[in-house]
């Protein structure tokens, strides 16, 4: 029997590790869960070495958990005996705060561009702004292949009600009335 897939992305500045009790929770309900570090967004960055690609995170990590499901697809290495175990075909995304914001447009929230990610893109050469061109908003990161998401206290960024619109695959929302953050 194959296992349905869980894809934890944690929040702003987090680490894979910061919802653990919620993740071996979902393992002994049966989930394979995958909980993957954002490069660049970690707490063990420096924040203003980085502020540049702050800016641009809201893209990258979408694509961070579609690189992780290609590689899914087809393992190599020690790595070959998931394809034996994880059933493709149910894939769920869960995320906290960013990770919130990440998991929504995975299901296909499209975001826009904020002042800053058109301040940092001008005159760039960062890749993901040749890729992301301001003028081209609003993008759509999601992937079919994830049939679920839960986002818990996302983070708005960019996305807007019109973006929530696209959304057609079942997602539950977990918010805080008094949070005042996200």
């Amino acid at each position: 029997m194959r296992l349905p897939v869980i894809i934890f992305s944690h929040g702003n500045r987090g680490v894979k590790e910061q919802s653990v009790t919620i993740m071996e929770e979902l393992a002994r309900a049966g989930y394979v869960v995958f909980a993957i570090d954002h490069s660049g967004n970690t707490f063990f960055e420096d924040p203003i070495e980085n502020e540049s690609l702050n800016v641009v995170m809201n893209h990258l990590r979408p694509m961070d958990v579609t690189a992780l499901l290609n590689w899914l697809t087809d393992p190599t290495g020690e790595q070959q005996w998931l394809a034996e175990v994880i059933d493709l075909d149910r894939i769920g995304v869960i995320g906290h705060s960013r990770g919130g914001f990440t998991a929504l447009a995975l299901v296909g929230a499209y975001f826009d561009t904020s002042e800053a990610y058109e301040t940092t893109c001008t005159g760039d050469t960062w890749d993901v702004c040749k890729t992301f061109q301001t003028n081209a908003a609003p993008w759509d990161l999601s992937d079919p292949r994830i049939r679920t998401a839960v986002a818990m206290a996302p983070a708005s960024y960019t996305i807007t009600e019109s973006g929530l619109a696209n959304v057609a695959r079942p997602v539950l929302v977990m918010a805080g009335k008094q949070d005042q953050t996200t």
